[in-house]
């Protein structure tokens, strides 16, 4: 009989060990150490959801405004355990799941064993950016494309016709050199953005800027330049005319070495003392100006020559040294041609664009020249001059110290 008890009692503590065992299982099934969140980040939506709903609930608490192209974006968000299950108190974990691409914890903070408190940062606000709403040529200034702004483009590509593609960091450029007069000439705008996980826009089309015919030379003269009699070559008028005026002639300027004849079609022609039409370069009264050739029409405003960009003013002559234009600095040599690149000038390195339109515009602030960032000036004079062997604030507040070279200690 006291065998029979002893196994009797045996059995039960066995029983009760496994009854323990399972129930302390059991309790720790429960227990969640890790919050598991499946992240959405796609066209301009970003959502939150628990990767193991069965054990608790994902929620957002709180977020900042955002739109996509958005980068450093601060959510709150609370993990919630449902009925039998509860968070670990000494340690809980958070991993992502799902687009976690730009996705980082800043903070876990547990409340009790039935909440967990997360913030969550997204580098970057994925999506797609929206189409520029309208695209049009300017009603003030010839040649000139224009577009609507849209929110989270940091640049725009352009595309002349289907020939050229440009990178526009604002919302209009002058597309005179990518003009093909004689022909009906359009452009196409997309919004882009310098973070990767944004998209670029459609296309957006303009109208036709119809170059054929004739008319659009009266135009161009008209609402660009103001060109009229009181405008053309700045010379004096005498009335010993070198030139026979014929049906075809507006006016006539005579100078000591030739004639300057404005014709019907709108423009100046030169002709020397003994009447002969010149054309190409041609030096007059210590100023040089273009002379098309074949035609001899006097050309203004950017002039592509010889591989070459030039600039001739209003009334003709080419322009020298640094030229305020269109909204852009950009600096002509001697010989009036365009620089572009890292140049050295008048004591101090500037940057003019190579690549970016308008090509051969001055750069400020901050800039990868050669691989390597650069600060150029964008308050201190002169503006646009390389920070270069000083110390320095940018246009942000920030502190630097700059090498010889310009790049950053």
């Amino acid at each position: 009989m006291k065998g029979k008890r002893f196994v009797a009692v045996v059995i039960t503590c066995l029983l009760v060990l496994v009854s323990s065992v399972t129930a302390l299982a059991a309790s720790s099934d429960q227990r969640v150490r890790q919050v598991e969140i499946t992240v959405t980040n796609d066209k301009g939506t970003v959502a939150f959801a628990s990767h193991e709903p069965e054990k608790y609930d994902v929620l957002l608490v709180d977020s900042d405004d955002f739109d996509i192209g958005d980068e450093e974006i601060y959510f709150d968000v609370k993990a919630v355990a449902k009925n039998g299950y509860y968070f670990d108190d000494d340690h809980v974990s958070v991993k992502f799941y799902g687009d976690k691409s730009g996705v980082k914890r800043d903070e876990i903070d547990i409340e009790n064993s039935g909440e967990v408190s997360i913030s969550i940062t997204i580098r970057a606000i994925a999506g797609d950016l929206e189409e520029p709403g309208n695209a049009w040529w300017s009603y003030d200034y010839f040649g000139l494309a224009e577009w609507d702004e849209v929110d989270g483009a940091d640049k725009y590509i352009v595309r002349v016709n289907r020939d050229q593609e440009l990178t526009v960091y604002d919302t209009s450029v002058d597309l005179r050199p990518y003009l093909r007069y004689g022909k009906n000439n359009y452009f196409e705008v997309r919004a882009d953005s310098n973070v990767s996980v944004v998209d670029k826009s459609s296309w957006c089309r303009s109208d036709d800027l119809d170059l054929r015919g004739d008319d659009w030379e009266y135009q161009y003269y008209d609402y660009n330049w103001n060109w009229g009699n009181n405008y053309g070559p700045s010379h004096n008028n005498n009335a010993n005319n070198h030139y026979r005026p014929g049906s075809d002639v507006v006016t006539s300027t005579y100078t000591n070495v030739g004639t300057w004849v404005k014709k019907y079609d709108g423009y100046w022609y030169f002709y020397d003392k003994y009447n002969n039409q010149k054309t190409g370069w041609q030096l007059i009264n210590n100023c040089w100006y273009y002379l098309q050739p074949g035609t001899g029409r006097m050309l203004t405003g950017w002039q592509y020559i010889n591989n070459h960009w030039y600039y001739m003013q209003a009334s003709g002559e080419m322009l020298t040294g640094w030229q305020f234009i269109n909204g852009y600095w950009y600096y002509m040599q001697s010989s009036g041609e365009m620089l572009t690149g890292l140049q050295y000038i008048n004591g101090e390195y500037y940057y003019l664009a190579e690549y970016e339109a308008p090509v051969g515009h001055m750069v400020t602030g901050w800039y990868t020249v050669e691989g390597k960032r650069r600060f150029f000036s964008t308050v201190e004079a002169p503006v646009g001059h390389m920070y270069r062997g000083v110390a320095g604030v940018d246009n942000y507040g920030n502190y630097f110290e700059f090498r010889r070279d310009g790049t950053v200690r």
